[in-house]
């Protein structure tokens, strides 16, 4: 039985700060001076390797809380929707707009890789 309530409890502590984490972040971190081509760049190869874990690539947090006006409609607003939104703003000129939104997905896509780090072990222990 004790066994039980000390799993059930990492369980709840590794849930608890993952969702800590995740929340607590408002903003990527990222440099906003590097170009919108380097920062395209770099969130798709943080993408294929969130979708190389298998875990799902999470919808997008409101644009409001970003700064963020999107141009699509699609529902959930995925993080593969954010790199076609920075990919038309850089088609577009819009630098800063194309290297926050390339930044949001490459935060998106990193936290997706770290959630597969900490679950990679999760599940019932049998001794």
């Amino acid at each position: 039985m004790t066994m039980k309530i000390h799993a059930l409890l990492k369980t709840i502590a590794l849930a608890g700060s993952l969702a800590a984490m995740t929340a607590c972040a408002s903003t990527p971190s990222g440099n906003d001076a590097m170009s919108s081509d380097a920062a395209i760049k770099d969130a798709k190869a943080a993408v294929a390797k969130a979708k190389a874990t298998g875990q799902p690539l999470w919808a997008a947090p409101s644009s409001k809380s970003w700064g963020i006006t999107t141009t699509q409609k699609a529902k959930p607003y995925s993080t593969e929707n954010v790199l076609i939104d920075a990919e038309e703003a850089a088609k577009k000129g819009d630098e800063a707009l194309a290297v926050k939104l390339a930044n949001l997905a490459k935060f998106q896509a990193e936290k997706v890789m770290l959630q597969a780090e900490y679950g990679k072990n999760a599940g019932p222990r049998t001794n």
